[in-house]
């Protein structure tokens, strides 16, 4: 009966080791993934900034680019211009044939 407590008592110790050492490895896990999950959230809420920025700067860049591209372009041109086809551009090949 001794020798089965003594036994038990020791089990016993080891389990209780173990436990603390499975709360501090839980501990740890969990320290890493909320530091981690921060990082993702800081960097996600980064790129939906940067996008937003450039989306707004990408606007500008088209808008400039409309109204300078408009206002380059002959009056009559833009007048006459009712075809949303871009223009044809030659086949050289076909003038060679031509030739």
């Amino acid at each position: 009966y001794t020798k089965l407590l003594v036994e038990y008592k020791s089990l016993t110790r080891e389990n209780e080791e173990l436990n603390e050492q499975y709360l501090q490895a839980e501990l740890e896990n969990f320290e890493i993934t909320s530091y981690y999950e921060q990082i993702l959230a800081d960097v996600t809420a980064e790129t939906a900034q940067l996008e937003a920025e450039y989306t707004e700067k990408l606007e500008i860049v088209y808008a400039n680019d409309t109204v300078t591209s408009a206002s380059s372009r002959p009056t009559s041109a833009s007048r006459t211009s009712t075809s949303l086809t871009p223009p044809t551009i030659p086949d050289e090949d076909n003038d060679e044939n031509e030739e």
